[in-house]
């Protein structure tokens, strides 16, 4: 870690070219004789993707931040916040610190914390930022491989938590076997550090593939941030052979929706129905779309289904507790007469046979700020329903 980052003009200096071509920058001279233009490109950089992902670190004097690809690839602040929450115990040890924003914002929480990186520049960095946010009082930082960390030390721990890398020589991999480390392979390891784990995969790791890989799993978190799927969580609990949650979280902009699916919940059976008139519209979160649970859904929030695989509800009542998208339909158009309408609105395709962007083109649909167009179909006949929105998430 570069200290000449944190002299006083430099930081003014990074601060004042938030809005500047940071490209521009990068090959220009650098105004400092300490700090290169590609030291300070990249701070600008991360610090303008801090200013969405971790807005209190962003606000936060003489925070130093990492390569761009470490700030793409970190916990966002409102997922760190919600895992602070989750992972119980006064004393947690995150064995694959990173760029340290989990463990600062479990450290930030209370929590005695321990972080292991092999990589010793975010070490430092970590370092640096837990004085930066006067969190350095909780939190022990180690440049160590977190595996030979627990192997060496005996110490037990109320939680452990991980991240394994999804990128094997430079190849993203789907599976926790080819992740680094491949903690599918240490779990007796863990277990003999604590009776609870806590697993951060990427959200297109397939839930049942991730099941076969874990044993002893209790829950499944499933975290979106406005209908996007940011990660999974998984916990393992030592010996537990009992019923699997699945636990949606849909973080939106005012609160957080959750939802509780029993695994066996998968599986129930329900009828379908078409769409009557005058009934809103639902389309569930990202999040609980990942789930699998889709029966679930319509059972639990009293929903009717229009087609097994539309993904898309009605009901007469406005349910505004429903994690996703609730819209009023205005018209149903049929798919024989698009090309007779001035169509505008967003395009939304469901269980339809195009892309949205073919549509688009195809029909010459104009953009629109609040009309959507729902490409559908239900168990009678495709259509397509002229809707505006009255819940984003």
């Amino acid at each position: 870690m570069n200290l000449e980052l944190l002299k006083p003009e430099v930081q003014s200096f990074i601060r004042s070219k938030e809005i500047t071509n940071v490209e521009q920058i990068a090959l220009s001279k650098s105004p400092f004789p300490g700090v290169s233009s590609a030291e300070l490109a990249n701070q600008i950089k991360s610090r303008k993707k801090a200013a969405q992902k971790i807005p209190s670190w962003y606000n936060t004097e003489n925070i130093i931040y990492p390569p761009y690809l470490s700030m793409e690839q970190c916990s966002s602040e409102d997922t760190a916040k919600l895992k602070a929450k989750l992972i119980q115990g006064n004393k947690i040890i995150d064995i694959t610190g990173g760029y340290g924003v989990d463990s600062l914002f479990f450290a930030k929480s209370g929590k005695k914390t321990i972080s292991i990186e092999r990589q010793k520049a975010l070490c430092d960095i970590t370092i640096h930022n837990a004085q930066a946010l006067d969190l350095q009082d909780n939190i022990q930082i180690y440049n160590a491989d977190g595996i030979d960390y627990l192997s060496i030390h005996s110490e037990t721990y109320d939680a452990i938590y991980v991240d394994p890398a999804r990128r094997a020589e430079g190849r993203k991999v789907y599976q926790l076997a080819d992740c680094e480390p491949a903690i599918n392979t240490h779990l007796n390891l863990l277990f003999a550090r604590t009776n609870n784990i806590w697993i951060k995969t990427a959200p297109f790791l397939d839930i049942n593939a991730g099941l076969k890989e874990l044993e002893n799993t209790k829950g499944i978190h499933i975290i979106s941030i406005k209908n996007e799927c940011k990660e999974l969580l998984w916990n393992l609990e030592k010996n537990y052979s009992d019923s699997i949650q699945i636990i949606c979280h849909c973080i939106g902009p005012k609160q957080i929706k959750t939802l509780h699916i029993p695994l066996e919940k998968l599986k129930i059976k329900i009828l379908y129905f078409p769409y009557r008139q005058d009934a809103f519209l639902y389309e569930p979160d990202a999040g609980l779309l990942k789930s699998g649970a889709f029966n679930f859904i319509a059972e639990h929030y009293n929903l009717k289904k229009i087609h097994p695989e539309s993904h898309i509800y009605w009901s007469l009542e406005l349910n505004t507790t429903f994690p996703g998208r609730i819209f009023e339909v205005d018209s149903i158009l049929n798919p024989k007469d698009l090309k007779k309408e001035n169509l505008s609105g967003n395009v939304i395709v469901r269980n339809y046979p195009d892309r949205a962007e073919n549509l688009v083109k195809k029909y010459k649909i104009k953009s629109h700020k609040e009309q959507f167009l729902i490409f559908t179909q239900d168990i009678q006949e495709r259509l397509i329903f002229k809707a505006k929105i009255v819940q984003h998430y």
